[in-house]
């Protein structure tokens, strides 16, 4: 998200821009979700409507107006969006190199990047947001702390096999949050081991 905003404010000097898909807006519903001893997994391709985010692209190539979904967590955040004249699209999302996105676009003219950034920085990115949104199922502190070995299993089955087929790889995290890194996991690791799940499971 951070790179499509700072593309598009650079494009913006030039009178372009980006119209942003944002694929997490596109889950597929409850009982749809992919689930593991009946907890959901969030992270697996299949609870993403690829099919509805790739009709929607073409949709949105044609001219047409679009309407992308409210994210689950704002029921406010729907928006119409419609591409301009010089605008491109930009589809965000964890398994967007994925051939099952790729291979649909076939056609047009695609440019692939991979953004990539350390396990403890995503790690802690990830605590940080489950903690203020209260996903479902990953709002207690165990069961963040028990998602992430998840995290780690569906990014191997789902997404690390895409980075070879990127046109661009972009390594990031700032050195300010890099260096901030283990004074904030500590904070957010002592957070979580107030909830009083963790300490029963401690002792």
């Amino acid at each position: 998200s951070y790179l499509l905003h700072l593309i598009n404010r650079a494009l913006t000097l030039s009178g372009k821009g980006i119209v942003r898909i944002p694929v997490d807006r596109y889950k597929v519903s409850a009982e749809k979700l992919p689930t593991r001893l009946g907890v959901a997994r969030w992270d697996h391709i299949e609870s993403y409507d690829g099919k509805k985010v790739v009709t929607d692209v073409r949709r949105l190539l044609e001219g047409y107006p679009l309407r992308i979904p409210a994210s689950w967590h704002d029921a406010d955040s729907a928006e119409t969006v419609q591409l301009g004249e010089h605008d491109m699209i930009g589809i965000d999302g964890l398994h967007v190199l994925d051939p099952s996105y790729t291979a649909a676009l076939k056609g047009n003219e695609l440019l692939s990047i991979y953004v990539e950034a350390p396990a403890p920085l995503r790690f802690m990115r990830r605590l940080k947001r489950d903690l203020s949104r209260k996903t479902p199922g990953y709002d207690s502190g165990l069961s963040i702390l028990k998602a992430w070995a998840t995290v780690v299993e569906l990014e191997k089955i789902f997404v690390y096999p895409t980075r070879d087929s990127a046109e661009i790889i972009v390594e990031e995290g700032s050195d300010t949050e890099a260096g901030n890194l283990f004074s904030e996991l500590h904070f957010l690791l002592n957070h979580l081991l107030i909830d009083p799940e963790v300490k029963a499971n401690k002792s």
